[in-house]
C-alpha cells in the first residue's frame, strides 16, 4: 500500500461551505487533488461573481472593472495548512491549532498583513485505490475554524468546510 507519496493528480467534486457570523457561503466545483511530500494539495477555480456576466454582455464596462475567476489552493501539511487565493485579490492565510499565523491580503489598491487564530481544525481520511491498483489516502472531510485579524484587531469568525470525492471520468 502507497500512502502519502503520489504526486500525480486526481480530479476531486469539492462542496466548499464558508460561514462567517450568519452568512453562509456554497460552492460546488471540480478541481485536482495531488500529494507531494508529504503535503496534501487541493486546486480550485472559484468562478467570479454572477453579476459580471451581465457586464460581458452588455459590453458597457471597462475590462478592468471585472472580477476574474480565482485561483484557490489548500496546501494541507501534518499540522499547518496553508490557503492561496489568486485572483483579482491574492491572499495567503495559514492555519494551526493554538498558534497566530501571519498572512497577506493584496488588491490593486489595498495591501495589508493578516493573522489568523485557528480554533479548530478536522480532517477525516479514507484510503482509496486508485486506476493502476495502488492504494492512498484520500481527504474526503476538512474543516476549520478560526478568527481573522487585521491591525490586531477581530474583523471576524469563519468556518470552513470542504467535502471531497473522487471525480468519476466518463
Amino acid at each position: 500500500m502507497m500512502i502519502g507519496q503520489r504526486s500525480d493528480k486526481q480530479r476531486v467534486r469539492i462542496h466548499v461551505t464558508s460561514r462567517q457570523q450568519h452568512e453562509c457561503v456554497e460552492l460546488h466545483v471540480d478541481g485536482d487533488l495531488y500529494h507531494k511530500g508529504n503535503s496534501i494539495y487541493i486546486r480550485y477555480i472559484e468562478p467570479a461573481p454572477e453579476e459580471n456576466q451581465a457586464k460581458r454582455q452588455g459590453g458597457s464596462s471597462q475590462p478592468s472593472a471585472l472580477l476574474t475567476d480565482t485561483t484557490v489552493m489548500l496546501k494541507l501539511s501534518a499540522k499547518e495548512w496553508k490557503l492561496s487565493r489568486r485572483g483579482n485579490v491574492q491572499s495567503e492565510m495559514s492555519f494551526a491549532m493554538e498558534r497566530s499565523l501571519q498572512g497577506t491580503y493584496i488588491s490593486e489598491v489595498l495591501r495589508f498583513p493578516l493573522e489568523t487564530r485557528t480554533r479548530r481544525m478536522e480532517r477525516r481520511d479514507e484510503p482509496i485505490r486508485l486506476s493502476d491498483g495502488s492504494e492512498t489516502l484520500f481527504p474526503s472531510y476538512i474543516s476549520w475554524s478560526y478568527d481573522l485579524y487585521i491591525e490586531e484587531k477581530c474583523t471576524g469568525q469563519f468556518e470552513i468546510e470542504m467535502r471531497l470525492e473522487p471525480a468519476h471520468e466518463n
